[in-house]
């Protein structure tokens, strides 16, 4: 998975990273926020909006321990709020991540 970076105004910085990737031509494959305020004055960059994903996909992974990457990246891209062109584009992918939306789509319903 590839992530890029928004604002806290869900706007894409222009640093963040984006192009062919070495796996997939299409990169990245969504964003999440950076420009927030956490351990230092300014968190940011794909080295602020990465992490987040991350607890996102772990958050997904407690709710359905069977989950593959790729479910994960469907799931995460599927939900995205879109930011740019309909659909993929180059500079936030999918869209930037919506973490419940993402969640609920994989969370297994108790019996």
């Amino acid at each position: 998975m590839t992530v890029g970076a928004t604002n806290m105004n869900e706007q894409f910085v222009g640093y963040s990273s984006q192009g062919r990737a070495a796996l997939d031509p299409d990169k990245p494959d969504f964003c999440s926020i950076t420009h927030f305020t956490g351990f230092s004055t300014s968190d940011d960059g794909t080295s602020a909006a990465t992490p987040i994903a991350a607890g996102v996909v772990a958050l997904m992974k407690k709710a359905k321990p069977s989950l593959t990457q790729d479910e994960a990246k469907a799931a995460l891209k599927a939900t995205a709020k879109g930011i740019g062109l309909v659909g993929f584009d180059q500079h936030s992918g999918a869209g930037i991540i919506r973490a419940k939306a993402a969640y609920d789509v994989v969370a297994v319903p108790a019996e």
